[in-house]
């Protein structure tokens, strides 16, 4: 069975945590908002924010989902990516 992904853009943090056992951990709305991406998604397609479709619409086409309730921050408009878009048209 294939995972469901989700995908955000915004600042986040990150750095080492622990005294005696180091680990990496990232932190922030970022990775909140990735998880309720992950959380709302479907199995086998990524799904994205309307900030991270802004960024990438030019090269991906992208299926818009609606408003979704996202836990912990209301309605967010999500999208599904499709795939790359055809360079075909660019060489003509």
């Amino acid at each position: 069975m294939a995972p469901a992904g989700g995908s955000a853009h915004w600042p986040g943090g990150a750095g080492v945590v622990g005294t005696k056992r180091y680990a990496f951990d990232i932190w922030g709305d970022t990775v909140n908002i990735a998880s309720r991406m992950e959380s709302s998604g479907e199995i086998g397609r990524v799904n994205i924010s309307a900030y991270t479709y802004d960024l990438i619409r030019e090269i991906y086409d992208c299926e818009y989902r609606g408003k979704v309730f996202a836990k912990g921050k209301g309605e967010m408009d999500m999208y599904f990516v499709k795939g790359e878009k055809s360079r075909l048209h660019d060489q003509s």
